[in-house]
């Protein structure tokens, strides 16, 4: 039987705290140890308590440099608009550092609580979108560099139909090609109404809401 073929290079598992170079970066930003994972299943998210609470995020390594300082200058004109999201902060005097072959961000800890299931909770879901899509029409600018979904929405669903295809061989098929019309028509039904570049998360709901 022929083994499943691997996850993409490009994509690569989550980082972790056991990484050497992970390790040695929070020698240098938290010394006297004083971090917590505060999970995450994308990127690994590291809450650091000190003088002032932040947070290192260490990405996976697709994410191109210039993709997350873009987000970096999304999230500072948001501010700018009065939508209140996590300030990035310098990481050891400069904006991204690296950490082998991912890049790492420092940004403000946003104390927070998890909502609890409610008709409320589900109104105001709606509403904060309402807020961040104001504030995305106040700040936006064509040359952002790369603020996209992580999820790379229709583009990596192809990837994806093929990454299928190949796993799961002939018996695939079928599914495959009804995903694949599925697909198109939904390209031609968002022709025209969707954003160039849309920076949006890719797993909008409440669980992920604070």
């Amino acid at each position: 039987m022929t083994p499943p073929p691997p996850l993409p290079s490009w994509f690569g598992p989550r980082a972790s705290t056991d990484d050497p170079t992970v390790a040695a970066l929070l020698d240098q930003l938290a010394p006297a140890g004083t971090w917590q994972d505060i999970g995450g299943d994308f990127n690994l998210n590291i809450r650091l308590d000190g003088a002032a609470t932040l947070v290192l995020r260490v990405h996976r390594p697709w994410a191109t440099r210039g993709r997350v300082a873009g987000l970096r200058r999304l999230r500072e004109r948001l501010q700018r608009a009065g939508i209140r999201v996590a300030r990035p902060v310098p990481i050891l005097g400069r904006e991204l550092a690296r950490v082998g072959g991912r890049w790492a961000e420092l940004e403000e800890f946003v104390p927070h609580v998890q909502p609890r299931p409610s008709r409320e909770s589900y109104l105001r879901l709606f509403e904060e979108l309402g807020r961040l899509h104001a504030g995305l029409r106040a700040t936006w600018e064509p040359d952002l560099p790369q603020p996209l979904d992580d999820h790379r929405t229709s583009r990596q669903l192809r990837y994806w139909l093929g990454f299928t295809r190949r796993r799961l061989g002939a018996g695939a098929e079928p599914v495959v090609r009804r995903a694949k019309l599925l697909l198109d028509e939904l390209g031609r039904a968002r022709r025209g109404v969707e954003l160039p570049l849309a920076p949006i998360h890719g797993d909008y709901k409440l669980g992920n809401a604070v």
